[in-house]
């Protein structure tokens, strides 16, 4: 695992520095009182460098776990060995589920407006990807739809996707 975490970590890097060289090559970063359109990305692609960095290290310093701990010793709470994980055509479940409700959600958007497939994608989330009784979703969907069409739409004034029944 720690190999692992380490690949990652430096991917993770090697992914903030292409968005801070870009955003600083060909977006203009403009200054602290008036910042350009290359500002934001460059702050988060420094702020992804220094997690990574930080990550790494942290990954490098950690001794890896003793081969098969008996169950409750020496195991991270949360770590579930690799052959309980339930698959599909080999990937993790909740990975191919989550997946296939992202991408329902990004071709939904335009198709049928922001809350309705919102509504949706949190709805399929919610009961297919985390499980949750039908209750705790339906509230969480609501919720959260509202909050964010409130957020999105009246506090930061931007315009999203209505559908041709829904004024």
């Amino acid at each position: 695992m720690a190999k692992a975490e380490r690949t990652s970590a430096v991917l993770l890097v090697a992914g903030g520095v292409f968005v801070a060289a870009y955003s600083f090559h060909y977006l203009k970063l403009g200054m602290m009182i008036s910042p350009g359109a290359g500002f934001l990305p460059f702050l988060c692609g420094i702020t992804i460098i220094i997690l990574g960095a930080l990550w790494l290290l942290t990954a490098w310093h950690v001794k890896p776990p003793a081969a098969n701990p008996k169950a409750g010793e020496g195991c991270e709470t949360g770590a579930i060995p690799d052959e309980d994980v339930p698959r599909i055509w080999g990937l993790p479940r909740k990975m191919l589920l989550g997946l296939v409700v992202l991408i329902a959600y990004g071709w939904l958007f335009e198709r049928i407006g922001y809350f309705l497939s919102t509504c949706l994608f949190m709805f399929g989330w919610q009961m297919f990807v985390e499980k949750e009784s039908l209750l705790k979703t339906v509230i969480i969907t609501a919720l959260s739809a509202t909050i964010l069409y409130v957020l999105f739409q009246y506090l930061l004034g931007f315009q999203l996707p209505s559908c041709a029944w829904l004024p």
